[in-house]
């Protein structure tokens, strides 16, 4: 086992503590929502994320797709951390707004400030970030491809949905922000 092995190991570990973290411990009590979207984009989401990051990992493991080892390995553990970071800042700028389920919180502002000016969904801009810094990292075009197609297909569901709610809480100021702010990538989507 190599240092790239043991990274590659500690990186999928810490994205799946993180995980835990905005799944099980993200959570306020019930009588401080006003309102909680019912659908499957969460379970959607639960599923795909996870089952990206395991099939990358064994197919990582088996050496089938690699390779050769470049320079890109290194642009990954860039990507990585700067897709941690960015992740955690938005679920914390957030505060007790930011929930696992599609929710508006009682009192509940629209936040269009700090990273949420240039993008509204900074969360999986994060996210995204650090899976594609994970597949260079393994320097592998099948584990590449499948650490971006699973969670792609669930983040858009997932902002498909958000979008709709938060338009029909915010109504006029959230379709203002909307034309001034990128959805994943600044100035770009």
């Amino acid at each position: 086992m190599n240092y790239i092995d043991i990274s590659i190991i500690a990186i999928s570990l810490t994205i799946i503590l993180s995980g835990f973290y905005v799944n099980f411990q993200r959570k306020s009590d019930e009588s401080e929502k006003l309102k909680v979207a019912t659908d499957n984009t969460l379970l959607i989401f639960r599923v795909a994320v996870p089952i990206s990051l395991i099939i990358s990992i064994v197919i990582y493991f088996t050496r089938w797709g690699s390779f050769e080892f470049n320079p890109t390995v290194y642009v990954g553990f860039g990507l990585v951390a700067i897709g941690l970071f960015v992740r955690w800042y938005s679920v914390h700028s957030l505060g007790r707004s930011f929930q696992v389920n599609v929710t508006i919180m009682k009192g509940q502002q629209l936040v269009k400030n700090g990273i949420y000016k240039l993008i509204r969904h900074p969360s999986y801009t994060g996210l995204l970030l650090y899976y594609l810094g994970l597949g260079l990292i393994m320097h592998n075009y099948i584990s590449i491809l499948i650490l971006l197609i699973g969670p792609i297909f669930a983040v858009t569901m997932r902002i498909r949905k958000e979008e709709k709610f938060l338009e029909d809480h915010f109504g006029e100021d959230y379709t203002e922000y909307r034309k001034s702010s990128s959805r994943l990538i600044p100035f770009i989507y």
